[in-house]
């Protein structure tokens, strides 16, 4: 648990092409750079990292590692996780594959792997409708209710 509170305030963002300088220090300013080119125009707007740290092997052509944003505060992260969405969808067409998720321990990837082969095999053997949903912060195999809004019966 001590753990997952120290990585509340951590977003990895992935993706994201690399900076071909030689100088850390450049490395650094243009990961931070991207980083609030990316959230910028959103209600996370005035976040900015305090830390961007590349994750993996160093630089190699045409593989661009995920980038550790570090935040002042794991609400500052929260903010930019909650709004995801809006903030890829208005990424240009060239951008599309970027990614941001919340900084997992390794137990929650590994229970996340497992829920995923498990959810895999039960559609294969045909089952239907089946999501992983969290509840209370737990992930759980559901069954997708198909609940049609706003309808009405005349």
């Amino acid at each position: 648990m001590n753990e997952r509170n120290f990585r509340a305030a951590n977003v990895l963002f992935y993706n994201i092409p690399e900076c071909t300088s030689s100088n850390i220090e450049e490395r650094v300013l243009y990961d931070k750079e991207e980083i609030s080119k990316i959230i910028k125009g959103t209600s996370s707007d005035n976040k900015t990292p305090i830390k961007v740290i590349r994750l993996g092997k160093s630089y190699q052509p045409n593989k661009h590692r995920p980038i550790k944003a570090i935040f002042s505060s794991a609400g500052d992260a929260f903010d930019i996780l909650k709004n995801k969405k809006h903030i890829l969808s208005r990424l240009p067409p060239n951008s599309s594959n970027i990614g941001i998720s919340s900084d997992r321990t390794l137990f929650q990837r590994e229970q996340m792997k497992k829920l995923r082969d498990q959810l895999a095999a039960r559609q294969s053997s045909g089952e239907q409708n089946l999501t992983i949903k969290f509840t209370k912060g737990t992930p759980g195999i559901v069954v997708i209710d198909k609940i049609v809004k706003n309808s009405q019966n005349f």
